[in-house]
């Protein structure tokens, strides 16, 4: 694997990081492989976390960096607040950097993070 650095704050990119693999796994059916992957390019580090959850509905997805959106379909069945993301994404800008999501719903929903 290439070398792939990033001058960081490890507790703020810690807290990324786990946030996007906790989300996966709580979205994600019991038992149900979460995949991870850390990949260098040309403009710095990319790290991906892929479920095979319930997905995000279209028209949720634009508003999943908001803070405190919770998507309807999950809002009674799934705990939470709606700040994780938002603070994902933050931290991400803080860095220089940036995350996106692409989801299908009832295949599962990738988030990229990268610096």
């Amino acid at each position: 694997m290439e070398d792939c650095q990033a001058r960081a704050h490890a507790e703020l990119l810690t807290l990324a990081l786990v946030n996007l693999l906790d989300n996966a796994c709580k979205y994600s059916p019991a038992g149900a492989a979460v995949h991870a992957s850390l990949t260098a390019g040309p403009g710095g580090c990319t790290y991906a976390v892929r479920d095979s959850g319930i997905g995000i509905a279209p028209e949720a997805l634009p508003h999943v960096f908001e803070p405190f959106y919770r998507a309807e379909a999950v809002r009674a069945r799934i705990s939470g607040n709606g700040v994780g993301l938002s603070l994902v994404q933050r931290i991400a800008e803080l860095h220089g950097g940036g995350v996106s999501a692409q989801s299908v719903v009832g295949e599962g929903t990738e988030f990229r993070l990268w610096l």
